[in-house]
């Protein structure tokens, strides 16, 4: 091994369970050396942390083994990457810069938590939707429908023939217990907008030769696998505008992004005139 490297591996198994329970620390005096790397040195107080504490002797020993090789060539690529920076990269300046963003990322994360006001009003929610809802035609179709996707192994279709049929409350409720216990996919929300590719998706396309989508409201389909039941209340096309209940969310957020970065600019503001009233913000102009 090269004489600057020097690897020494301490696996004192004893003294690590007997230092390694919950809120105890190795005393300064009696840590354990596990590594170097040229100026670098890796001790057991820096990793004791990690190791499960119902680990048994000989995981301890092998998780211990496995850090200081991954530690040892890590540094060794560090210390090889440091010899080998071009002079004109100013690594320093890029680390400083990266803190200072890591820095006010976090305080602003702090201020938007004690700060913001997510609470979105319903008359606020329309008045965005109908300022930008041409920002969000569809992708694809979008439909209000029932679908159920049954093995034809399930038991009680005749029970759910009858349930499909209803428009008894009672019976949606045993629906929806019928479809937990055995469909391998439904959606049965009919207030819910869902995406018409997302049903297509799960019926083969061999069955869809013959059906439009897009006309057919109702239909009951069937392969050597499942059944498929399909009921449609509502249909928009590709290319209109989405409703407001299928762009909620995203409305929403786009809300609250742009209360954000109004606070945090009134913030800074807040901030740069407090300061220069203070006079610790000088500016020397040319």
């Amino acid at each position: 091994m090269n004489n600057h490297i020097k690897v020494i591996l301490f696996f004192y198994v004893t003294i690590l369970f007997g230092c390694t329970s919950k809120n105890k620390t190795i005393p300064k005096k009696e840590d354990v050396l596990l590594a170097t790397v040229y100026n670098r040195s890796l001790y057991l107080s820096e990793i004791k942390e990690m190791i499960p504490s119902n680990a048994s002797k000989e995981d301890s020993t092998l998780f211990l083994n496995a850090y200081v090789e991954r530690w040892v060539r890590e540094n060794l690529l560090m210390h090889e990457a440091e010899l080998n920076i071009p002079q004109d990269s100013n690594i320093d300046q890029l680390v400083r810069d990266y803190r200072a963003s890591l820095i006010q990322h976090n305080y602003e994360q702090v201020l938007i938590s004690l700060e913001l006001d997510s609470t979105i009003s319903a008359t606020e929610l329309m008045a965005f939707y109908e300022k930008n809802k041409n920002q969000y035609k569809l992708d694809g179709a979008i439909v209000r429908c029932r679908f159920i996707k049954l093995p034809l192994t399930a038991p009680a279709q005749s029970e759910l023939n009858q349930l499909w049929k209803s428009d008894k409350a009672e019976d949606f409720v045993k629906l929806i217990d019928y479809c937990n216990r055995n469909a391998t996919a439904y959606l049965l929300e009919d207030s819910v907008w869902y995406q018409l590719d997302d049903i297509i998706s799960e019926i083969p396309k061999s069955l869809l030769s013959n059906v439009s989508m897009s006309s057919r409201k109702d239909f009951k389909l069937e392969d050597e696998n499942y059944k498929y039941f399909y009921k449609r209340f509502d249909y928009i096309p590709k290319g209109e505008i989405a409703p407001l209940a299928f762009i909620e969310k995203k409305a929403s957020s786009t809300i609250l992004q742009k209360r954000k970065l109004k606070l945090l600019e009134k913030k800074k503001e807040e901030i740069y005139e407090r300061e220069l009233k203070k006079n610790n913000v000088k500016i020397y102009k040319k």
